[in-house]
């Protein structure tokens, strides 16, 4: 009775390993460290570098203050940021590449990849190439450094590829707001028509609230409706520009930048720190008739 027990106890054990091994084996031959894309504690990300094929590279870190950076030397668009960590964090496998596809996929990755590093302090946690979307869009292909095979990504409930969040391009990055204030932040805003003097004026606190002064120079203000005033000044909380003018040739710039400026602006805070912005009038474009 006693070796029926045991022999009944061994067919068990082994029932169960067999069990193991066919569901490993259906679920994927991939180690788990190496189809292992996601971060869960982004709270311990200080740096991610992206580049892609194309020549671009951004490199993200996180200030003393929470806040990001692009390339060390702008502010980052908090919205994108907050995107990409939850892109972290949440990214799945939803399945590897199988043998028909894995040497097309291989090849794509090589030549159009996109790199990503992702480091906690000093460390680097983890890096890997993020690829194209699959065929259904609502895949994209990755592969993990180290991994001998690609895998299709996912977010769980999220309908769409994920490619287009790991942008290389620096100016996907970077925030367009110029100016960012409030109220008790400005101390002046001067606006200089270096053409037209009548066009010129200053807004400045007094110790009660903002006066319109009708030159830069003028001591005494200028009587005003409040509310225009203040719906002036709610242009300074988020100054944002359109785009960046990447394609204009460096003769023409050098062109626009040696005549007269349209407006000069200048912005005093309450710490004497001083913004300024130089105005030029873009040039005409052929087919456009423009009314001055």
């Amino acid at each position: 009775m006693k070796s029926n027990k045991i022999t009944f106890l061994v067919v068990i054990i082994l029932l169960g390993i067999t069990a193991y091994f066919i569901y490993t084996k259906k679920a994927g031959t991939i180690r788990t460290e190496l189809r292992d894309f996601a971060v869960q504690d982004t709270a311990s990300i200080t740096k991610i570098f992206i580049a892609d094929r194309k020549g671009y590279k951004t490199t993200l870190e996180r200030t003393a203050e929470k806040k990001w950076t692009v390339n060390g030397k702008y502010t980052a668009l908090p919205k994108a940021v907050n995107i990409l960590l939850e892109t972290i964090k949440k990214v799945e496998v939803r399945s590897p590449v199988g043998k028909a596809a894995y040497n097309s996929v291989i090849k794509d990755l090589g030549t159009d990849g996109t790199k990503v590093e992702i480091y906690a302090g000093e460390k680097n946690i983890k890096t890997y190439y993020v690829g194209q979307p699959t065929q259904d869009m609502l895949g994209t292909f990755m592969f993990i450094e180290n991994s001998t095979t690609p895998c299709v990504t996912h977010i769980p409930g999220f309908n769409g590829f994920l490619s287009t969040r790991f942008t290389a391009k620096p100016d996907d990055w970077k925030s367009k707001i110029i100016l960012a204030y409030n109220d008790a932040a400005l101390k002046e805003i001067t606006v200089v028509d270096p053409k037209d003097s009548v066009k010129s004026f200053k807004v400045k606190k007094t110790e009660n609230d903002f006066q319109l002064f009708s030159s830069p120079a003028s001591t005494v203000a200028t009587d005003i409706f409040k509310s225009k005033i203040a719906a002036y000044i709610n242009h300074f909380i988020k100054l944002p520009y359109e785009y960046e003018e990447t394609l204009i040739k460096k003769d023409l710039k050098d062109s626009i930048l040696s005549t007269t400026p349209y407006k000069t602006l200048e912005v005093l805070n309450v710490n004497g720190k001083m913004d300024k912005i130089i105005f030029y009038r873009k040039p005409p474009v052929q087919g456009y008739a423009y009314i001055k």
